[in-house]
């Protein structure tokens, strides 16, 4: 025990006691995984949850999740045992409605050797969509059907930084009613940026299609061929 005195000259004006004890690490610690954002087009998102006592050992015990909709919904509450300190669960959307919100997820761990117990949260909002993807409008006039150009677009977070440089997107090109749409893998760089090449052959009109985590961003591209005297009259019309 210590005390802390103040005084003002020789007269005491206040005094402290404080009672300092060795530092105790936890017993066991808990990680909860679950992502930050969700948008209406996922059907379910996983939620895990990993129990250890601090000298690496999985726990045996139980966890009750609670999940606090901050709307009008009740909280859902589920228990289960853990196998190998982990337990997954996968939660549908459809319990929460439809509908922009943040959710609290809290799990609490009872371990069932030393009867002692810690809780951890994280929030989780429910967006309409979590990306951007633009599809930026531009011109090109092909000077014969084996001229390429360059077709860029750019996908952020809403909060508009740039996406993983690791995660594939989709790029589809529908340049034939009759004939099945090309896919192609591609990555975005440092910036979110992502580049298509694209041969002009002899199409006027490209429709692509930008996919990235289930959203997608609708471009068609109107093409002019030098060669048949067109005098302009190109554009790229964009949807999302």
């Amino acid at each position: 025990m210590w005390s802390m005195e103040v005084f003002q000259g020789d007269i005491k004006l206040a005094e402290k006691f404080v009672e300092v004890k060795e530092y105790e690490l936890p017993l066991f610690e808990v990680e909860l995984d679950a992502p930050s954002h969700v948008s209406f087009n996922q059907e379910a998102f996983l939620v895990t949850v990993r129990a250890h006592y601090t000298f690496g050992k999985p726990i045996s015990g139980n966890c009750l999740l609670k999940i606090i909709s901050k709307g009008e919904r009740p909280t859902i509450e589920r228990e289960f045992p853990l196998i190998d300190g982990k337990k997954e669960l996968s939660l549908q959307l459809s319990e929460f409605g439809k509908k922009i919100q943040r959710i609290q997820i809290n799990a609490t761990i009872q371990d069932t050797v030393t009867l002692t117990q810690r809780t951890v949260s994280k929030t989780v909002s429910i967006l309409a969509k979590r990306y951007l993807i633009d599809t930026p409008p531009m011109a090109h006039e092909c000077d014969g059907p084996s001229d390429t150009f360059t077709y860029r677009a750019r996908i952020t977070h809403l909060n508009a930084t740039p996406v993983d440089v690791d995660e594939e997107i989709y790029v589809k090109l529908d340049v034939d009613v009759n004939e099945e749409p090309s896919k192609i893998v591609s990555y975005a760089d440092e910036n979110g940026d992502i580049e298509a090449e694209i041969t002009c052959s002899n199409y006027t009109n490209v429709n692509i299609t930008i996919e990235y985590n289930g959203e997608t961003s609708l471009g068609e591209i109107r093409l002019s061929q030098r060669s048949n005297g067109s005098q302009g009259g190109v554009y790229v019309r964009t949807q999302k």
